[in-house]
């Protein structure tokens, strides 16, 4: 056990008295209607996600998401499903020493297992943050120590040293270095109260380091309009690049990254700084009521496809931070009318609820990330002495 590991346990158990000082209580479920209907409709009894518009695959990104959002209500039960299935079927059994596959699904056999054992280091992030703070929330060392192995799997197989750049974390271990001076990066898989979070608590790893390069890579590659590409990529001698993959193309990658920066706290120094530079998709629903699936930061009139409920929702918490009460309203209402029974779109997709689960748990105060990206869930309260 890490130093951070045996602090958490001396203030849990001090000469065998079990104390309650710093946790908080859930006496009763936080009662989200969404969460509730989420977990009806995609989540099985034994704890795995189900993405049904995607041949009822599962995805690590999927159990990592229903982790946070289970943390988020105080549901120590469902949280426990969902990283026991995660565990057992997508890490072989044990996540001490293997990150998650990314991809689990019924092969051309009819066979259920793991498609692809390459890891994606957003839903690995985000796992290790929802198991960081389930373990400060919960007084519960084990969450606390597991995150720290998969912190540590993650320093050493999804980190990288770029040169000029510094250590910066890479989609995957396999398949991002296009050559020896050329690697690609996804904006979106870099959620900043994450990093901030695991710098803030002392887990090994150059997080830090990692924030700030992160943070210079948002400055970088967001577009003079505030536009971001779904993928970027880094050249030895010329810095950051258009992506020689899929170009400028903004889509279901990027929009996240307009949600992430907004979830900082209004503390945080880097909060403002990015704020201001992202304003292209919330410019162009001001001005065109409407927001593209795909783009490049080109005019809205050249745009086919109109983007799903989920991008709207993803806006929500930048209109609420940076836009007047009615202009917040009227893109609230625009979100509301998506809705059709208890779930959102027609059909009601995975990602769409996952991106409104982020946002209307953020603006209805559900929870929130502190400067120190410590999560502040709304059931979280002193305890009483017993």
């Amino acid at each position: 056990m890490t130093a951070f590991g045996r602090s958490l346990a001396l203030a849990v158990t001090l000469m065998g008295t079990t104390l309650i000082v710093s946790c908080g209580c859930n006496d009763s479920l936080e009662q989200w209607p969404l969460w509730k209907a989420y977990s009806s409709s995609f989540i099985n009894k034994d704890g795995r996600v189900v993405e049904p518009s995607a041949q009822d695959r599962t995805t690590s990104e999927a159990q990592a998401y229903a982790m946070f959002h289970a943390l988020v209500v105080g549901d120590r039960e469902q949280f426990d499903r969902i990283l026991a299935w995660t565990q057992k079927n997508l890490a072989k059994g044990d996540l001490k020493t293997n990150l998650p596959s990314w991809n689990w699904g019924q092969d051309s056999e009819g066979t259920w297992r793991v498609l692809d054992e390459n890891s994606a280091s957003d839903a690995d992030l985000w796992m290790t943050y929802a198991l960081l703070e389930a373990g400060r929330l919960w007084c519960n060392p084990g969450y606390s120590e597991l995150a720290e192995m998969v912190a540590a799997q993650i320093v050493q197989r999804e980190i990288v040293d770029l040169p000029g750049l510094g250590p910066m974390l890479l989609p995957g271990p396999n398949g991002f270095r296009l050559d020896e001076n050329t690697w690609r990066l996804n904006p979106s898989y870099l959620a900043l109260p994450l990093l901030r979070r695991l710098g803030s608590a002392g887990v090994p790893g150059p997080w830090n380091d990692v924030l700030a390069n992160t943070v210079r890579l948002l400055r970088n590659v967001t577009s003079s309009d505030g536009f971001i590409a779904d993928w970027v990529a880094y050249h030895r001698t010329q810095g950051f690049i258009i992506d020689p993959v899929s170009g400028k193309t903004g889509s279901y990658d990027a929009i996240r990254v307009y949600l992430w920066v907004a979830l900082l706290s209004d503390a945080d120094p880097y909060k403002a700084q990015l704020m201001g530079k992202l304003q292209g998709m919330y410019g162009m629903w001001k001005s065109e009521g409407r927001l593209p699936e795909k783009n490049d930061g080109v005019a809205f009139s050249e745009i086919v496809k109109v983007g799903p409920p989920g991008f709207y929702a993803a806006l929500l918490p930048m209109a609420k931070d940076v836009g007047q009460d009615e202009t917040f309203r009227r893109l609230r209402t625009m979100v509301k009318g998506f809705k059709l029974g208890s779930l959102y779109g027609a059909p009601a997709t995975y990602y769409d609820q996952n991106l409104i689960l982020f946002a209307e748990g953020f603006v209805d105060r559900r929870y929130r990330f502190n400067t120190d990206g410590t999560l502040e869930p709304r059931w979280d309260r002193p305890c009483k002495s017993p």
